[in-house]
């Protein structure tokens, strides 16, 4: 916040979730309203790198490239800071909580993010494992994601000596993580 803040660039705390939205007013008449998204947060990871810009909190590093996206976000927040005058519209800087954990996204868009004034497109980047020096984009699904279900299992006790009269849960959850884990991995692409 306070780098944002630094830069000039009016920022907002998203009132029922971590997150926050940073504007770009732009200098020229234009309606169009562009959001910009960034994950921020860490991992329960433990870093053991010693590089210099490892994480100085303990038990909690961006291991999965966190830290490039909030740094690639204030920094392009601060390039069109520079150039507000020569853009027309808005530009909404979103730094979203919770990715990895699901319901930062849904707890953005609850809190208003993408009104007042409404967003007309919006673009993230992930950081992927690719060779150095290379850029790709997608128009559809891009990477996994991740959703979150319940699936309660009724059992009925029994005794070992008769295994016929009970309902085991435990056998019952085993066959339907298998039978999940299988379509997940073998049947169906990753983008689905």
């Amino acid at each position: 916040k306070a780098d944002l803040e630094a830069m000039g660039v009016e920022v907002e705390l998203c009132k029922t979730c971590h997150g926050l939205v940073g504007t770009i007013k732009g200098g020229k008449p234009g309606k169009a309203v562009v959001a910009l998204r960034s994950d921020t947060d860490a991992l329960p990871v433990e870093e053991k790198t010693g590089l210099p810009f490892a994480s100085e909190n303990p038990g909690v590093m961006h291991a999965c490239g966190h830290d490039i996206h909030t740094s690639a976000l204030l920094g392009a927040a601060r390039i069109l800071k520079e150039r507000e005058g020569e853009l027309r519209g808005r530009v909404k800087l979103m730094f979203q909580p919770c990715e990895e954990d699901v319901g930062g996204a849904a707890d953005m868009v609850e809190a208003g993010v993408l009104e007042n004034p409404s967003v007309d497109g919006a673009m993230a980047l992930h950081v992927v494992h690719h060779s150095m020096g290379s850029v790709g984009y997608s128009t559809g699904a891009a990477c996994a994601s991740s959703d979150v279900f319940t699936i309660t299992i009724h059992g009925e006790g029994g005794h070992g000596a008769v295994p016929d009269s009970c309902i085991d849960p435990i056998n019952a959850a085993v066959h339907i993580h298998m039978a999940l884990q299988a379509l997940n991995s073998r049947e169906t692409h990753p983008d689905e």
